[in-house]
């Protein structure tokens, strides 16, 4: 009986491992985004046409400027951004509840 509790201690601590990791992973993948998205509008301000962007004597954004270019800045970053938040908000919930609750499918081993 000790065996099968310690065995069971050991698979728990592997799936609690597991698991961390996974959410880590997650919420790491998700930051990544976020910041691409935050570099991708922090670049195109210096690639704007010269009043404002001192990067856009070349190639410059001004095709964002018309349609259905312009869908991109104004409604998929903030979109996608939003979506990351709540991914993140999500997840860090799901954690919080798997945290607190026991495991249905694993039997409760008591002694004594």
């Amino acid at each position: 009986m000790v065996q099968q509790s310690l065995l069971l201690d050991r698979s728990s601590t592997l799936e609690l491992r597991s698991r961390l990791l996974v959410f880590h992973a997650g919420i790491a993948w998700q930051l990544l985004g976020m910041l691409d998205l935050v570099t991708a509008v922090t670049l195109g301000v210096p690639s704007s046409p010269p009043p404002v962007g001192i990067l856009g004597y070349g190639i410059t954004t001004q095709a964002m400027n018309m349609l259905p270019l312009s869908d991109i800045p104004t409604f998929a970053v903030p979109s996608l951004l939003t979506l990351h938040i709540i991914s993140i908000a999500q997840a860090a919930s799901r954690q919080a509840d798997v945290g607190t609750q026991a495991n249905p499918a694993r039997p409760q081993v008591q002694f004594g």
